[in-house]
């Protein structure tokens, strides 16, 4: 009866032992195949511009015949926009059996801001995304009275904590402006003096606001106000308190 006992205990054991090989053997075949027939045979770029097929191909560090599972998105994604300051978003997207596709989206330089002996081009987001002469400068919005802090390509800009609410305030403008299609009628936006802004509109007014207003609401009351006085009169619109007031010069 001893000797059945230990022969049937051996030969569940051995059952046991061929499951596991079995599963071991299968999940083996299993990687085997994902790395033979999943490789990258066709890499697709949309949504770039400012930069060629090639460069987002070479900053993404993707060779073809790389494993479309195994691909670290994480890294691909991370080193596009590490490397191409002009993207503001990426991504990507497998198609089995072999097409891997990479989705941009692309900033766009809205305003130019001194720095150090240059000048940055910068974001709607405040993205300081590539630095230029003074000449190229002048094509955009100027901003001044906001001084940076090591200004570096490629990333946000950065004032000292005493200027933070101001450098809030000019994104949040930028962004009312892009919003409300305003962009292409301001020429320049002043910080000089302290706790306001002053910003030249479509070449003949000035307006005042206060740094953290409602911009959006501003915009609106500035939109309906301007639309009361002559179109080619010339002046200030203080913004400053609920209503709009007008400063012929």
């Amino acid at each position: 009866m001893g000797r059945k006992r230990k022969k049937f205990r051996r030969h569940r054991g051995m059952r046991l032992f061929y499951k596991i090989l079995s599963v071991i053997l299968a999940l083996a075949a299993i990687l085997t195949g994902t790395v033979l027939f999943f490789q990258v045979e066709h890499i697709e770029v949309s949504g770039n511009e400012k930069y060629s097929a090639e460069q987002i191909l070479t900053a993404a560090n993707v060779s073809e015949k790389a494993n479309l599972i195994l691909l670290p998105q994480g890294r691909i994604q991370n080193d596009l926009l590490t490397s191409l300051p002009y993207l503001s978003s990426v991504k990507i997207c497998r198609r089995f059996p072999t097409t891997l596709q990479i989705h941009l989206t692309e900033s766009k330089p809205i305003s130019a801001i001194a720095c150090d002996d240059t000048w940055c081009l910068l974001s709607e987001e405040g993205k300081i995304l590539e630095q230029v002469d003074e000449s190229l400068a002048q094509t955009y919005i100027e901003i001044i009275g906001l001084p940076l802090l090591t200004p570096t390509v490629g990333q946000l800009i950065q004032v000292a904590p005493e200027d933070i609410a101001r450098r809030d305030s000019l994104t949040n403008l930028l962004a009312a402006l892009a919003d409300k299609d305003l962009l292409s009628k301001v020429s320049l936006i002043d910080f000089s003096t302290p706790n306001e802004i002053k910003m030249n509109y479509d070449n003949r007014l000035t307006v005042d606001f206060l740094v953290g207003a409602d911009f959006p609401r501003k915009l609106r009351i500035l939109l309906k106000a301007s639309a009361l006085i002559d179109e080619n009169a010339i002046g200030t619109f203080d913004l400053r308190a609920d209503c709009a007031y007008f400063r012929a010069n």
